[in-house]
């Protein structure tokens, strides 16, 4: 597209200057007119087959009518001018200028189609829409987020991790201190103090959680079949390739729709760091669960630091459901062997394990004390 712009531009030039401008007796008027002419035409042209051609498959994306998209074009276009004009004087320094030329319209080449591809025919993007007014106070909150910001900025203001600093005389903070700790790292203890900061670290801890729901979703599909014969990608005769990858962002999706996002219209304060680490204990056993599941410290160790560090940011009560979520899945583990039985081979041995989970969280819990 670009060479045919090229092409036009030269044919116009020439015709214009030669035969459709002949009336204009000043050849440097003349050539003025010309190469606005011949700019206007090439334009026009690279336009319309970028649009039906280099980004055709976001035309259904785009929901701007031609005449705006040709507008942004435009703009693209004159920026691209402008650099390459810049470039061809400043290399014209060290080269011949004809060769300047060349180098500074391949660069502005590459700038075009950047500008364009981001600007003019760019997909939406959920993630910004997700984003959006993440600074700002007057998106759906709970009032609690108020409290917090307040708690984290008296406490770093005091310089000491602890005790958490409140001047409401009336309300008696229950919370552990991680949460309240987590504000004061990103506000750089006071330096850097604003709500954007304060809110990014529960984005990246729910996004982060969305990823492994989208990789659970992925294996479990990639698995679920796998008595059948299974091809590149989790192909099978009734499934495509790329169809287990499809799904397991879908369920990413989902997951962003749901409630960890839109509890109390956004979760900054609360939901999404103990999901993530609560969560993640569970994520690691259905990722691997013989290999870690069989382990005999490993997995209790790394299972056990993941519940403190969840439990330290809600509370020791979430002790109670992953223990009994545990259970549950070392009897499902050893389903082949009475599950459920007292006297099954290995129970008291996985018994173990599981309480000491629970003890390990809980006395990481405790340390704050």
């Amino acid at each position: 597209v670009g060479a045919s712009g090229t092409v036009i531009n030269v044919a116009v030039l020439y015709a214009s200057q030669e035969f459709l401008l002949r009336g204009i007796a000043d050849f440097h008027m003349r050539l003025n007119f010309s190469i606005a002419i011949a700019i206007t035409c090439a334009t026009i042209s690279n336009f319309y087959w970028n649009r039906r051609l280099t980004w055709r498959d976001r035309r259904h994306q785009v929901h701007h009518s031609a005449l705006f998209l040709f507008a942004k074009y435009v703009m693209a276009a004159g920026l691209a001018i402008v650099v390459q004009s810049l470039l061809t004087k400043w290399l014209s320094l060290y080269m011949h200028y004809l060769l300047a030329n060349l180098v500074a319209i391949a660069l502005a080449s590459l700038f075009s189609f950047v500008a364009n591809d981001r600007m003019t025919f760019r997909r939406r993007r959920a993630a910004l829409g997700y984003l959006f007014g993440l600074g700002g106070d007057h998106i759906p909150r709970n009032g609690d987020e108020l409290v917090y910001a307040h708690i984290a900025r008296l406490t770093a203001a005091s310089g000491h991790w602890l005790p958490l600093v409140s001047s409401f005389d009336f309300m008696r903070n229950t919370k552990p201190p991680v949460l309240f700790w987590q504000a004061m790292v990103a506000g750089d203890w006071g330096a850097h103090w604003t709500l954007l900061r304060l809110r990014l670290p529960s984005i990246a801890y729910t996004w982060a959680t969305a990823l492994m729901v989208g990789l659970l979703t992925w294996k479990i599909l990639r698995s679920e079949r796998a008595g059948d014969s299974v091809g590149a990608a989790g192909a099978t005769p009734d499934r495509p390739a790329g169809h287990a990858v499809s799904m397991g962002a879908i369920a990413a999706i989902v997951f962003l729709s749901f409630f960890t996002t839109y509890r109390y219209g956004r979760p900054y304060m609360t939901s999404a760091p103990e999901t993530f680490w609560l969560f993640g204990i569970f994520f690691a056993m259905a990722w691997s669960p013989a290999r870690l599941m069989a382990s005999r410290w490993q997995f209790p160790l790394l299972a056990g630091l993941a519940l403190g560090i969840g439990s330290l940011y809600k509370s020791f009560a979430m002790v109670v459901p992953v223990g009994f979520g545990l259970a549950l899945c070392y009897q499902s583990v050893g389903a082949g062997q009475a599950p459920w039985k007292i006297f099954r081979r290995g129970v008291f041995t996985d018994g173990l394990k599981v309480a000491a989970i629970c003890a390990l969280g809980l006395a990481l819990f405790s340390l704050w004390f």
